[in-house]
């Protein structure tokens, strides 16, 4: 069975005052809004970067990801 290639993804949540960057990695991004949904409720965006470090897309609270791969 292929093994199925994770992202990194950078989420940025408020911090008091500041914002802070979080990085995770996942193979699945619907998930992945789902537990931002959980563990940081107020989320602002996320980053997706691909094995090569380059992002490959960027998604909001109201602009979310609608599959769990990014689409090319």
């Amino acid at each position: 069975m292929a093994k199925i290639e994770s992202y990194t993804c950078i989420a940025v949540v408020p911090d008091g005052k500041e914002r802070k960057g979080l990085k995770y990695r996942t193979p699945d991004l619907m998930d992945f809004q789902r537990f931002l949904d959980r563990t940081h409720a107020n989320w602002l965006w996320f980053n997706v970067f691909d094995k090569g470090g380059v992002q490959i897309a960027s998604y909001t609270k109201n602009k979310r990801a609608t599959t769990k791969r990014v689409e090319k």
